[in-house]
């Protein structure tokens, strides 16, 4: 008999797959509007850093910027924020010299365009934001572009996931120790029907009467039957065994009694050396009804406890 995986093991299997799959939608799920949500709020604070530099830029002519505005810069979302604006003409006013460059499918006449760039060999997000103003007696569209490291964002997105998945991790241990557990306690009346059969043997073939589950019942009928239909069959054979036996003996002593007084006889020499066959014959007759007799005692069933 092949053995294969275990029920407990399998009803586990059953049991935690569904959850597993479950669990990893749920933090997938996560992942995802946490990286959204992220999106949309470092997007709004570039929005707003670029707002106050427009507003800063045209009030001093560029010079300097408002403490509140150097804020933001120095903390937006978490971490720095670059920026640079250029005039009409693309003549540089104020910020950062090289500003990230846009990818080709960036319209070059948007006038709010958020993308995805490299920085100094860092991944940034860039708001590039154009605006009709006055600086220094130059008026028209300026251009402002306001970046910051895409690390900053990731970082955000881990802080906020990582609760999610040890929670989820956390919930999906504690079932798999109680699914565990729990299969091991409901398989408790299989393994009572497991002792139940190994205490069945020649001599007991009793049937089992314990209480069992509905599942199992099929099974222990039909076991009950077949110890039931191997009761009888070693019934009949026992008493045809003890029938022949009995219905043997006598007549079996019948001849051995005469073969005996044929061998002591008197007679020819032929007549002693055949009595003497039947004499052996009669002896291995007897062993033998003697053996089935035996057999017979051996095999009678004992009372059932």
């Amino acid at each position: 008999m092949n053995r294969s995986l275990s029920l407990r093991a399998r009803l586990t299997v059953v049991i935690l797959t569904p959850l597993l799959l479950i669990a990893l939608a749920v933090g997938a799920w996560a992942y995802i509007d946490a990286q959204r949500a992220a999106a949309a709020r470092f997007d709004r604070s570039l929005l707003s850093t670029a707002l106050a530099i427009s507003r800063d830029t045209a009030v001093t002519g560029g010079d300097a910027l408002s403490e509140e505005t150097r804020d933001l810069l120095r903390d937006t979302s978490g971490g720095a924020v670059f920026y640079h604006v250029y005039a009409p003409d693309g003549v540089f006013v104020t910020g950062y010299a090289t500003p990230p460059v846009p990818p080709e499918q960036v319209p070059s006449d948007a006038t709010q365009a958020y993308y995805d760039a490299v920085y100094r060999g860092a991944p940034v997000r860039a708001l590039r934001f154009s605006q009709s103003t006055s600086i220094d007696q130059v008026s028209g569209l300026f251009t402002f572009t306001v970046w910051q490291q895409t690390a900053l964002r990731d970082g955000f997105v881990q802080r906020r996931t990582e609760p999610v998945f040890v929670i989820i991790a956390s919930m999906i241990g504690a079932l798999a120790l109680i699914v565990w557990f729990g299969v091991r306690l409901g398989l408790t009346p299989l393994l009572e029907l497991e002792e139940a059969i190994a205490r069945r043997s020649a001599t007991d073939l009793s049937p089992i009467r314990r209480q069992v589950p509905e599942e199992a019942y099929g099974i222990v009928a039909r076991f009950n039957t077949l110890l039931s239909e191997l009761s009888r069959t070693m019934a009949n054979k026992d008493a045809i065994i003890s029938n022949a036996a009995h219905q043997l003996r006598n007549p079996i002593a019948g001849v051995q009694t005469l073969a005996e007084a044929v061998h002591h006889a008197r007679t020819m020499e032929t007549a002693k050396e055949r009595s003497a066959n039947l004499l052996v014959a009669v002896r291995e007759a007897g062993h033998l009804t003697d053996t089935l007799l035996t057999l017979e005692k051996a095999r009678a069933p004992a009372t059932p406890v």
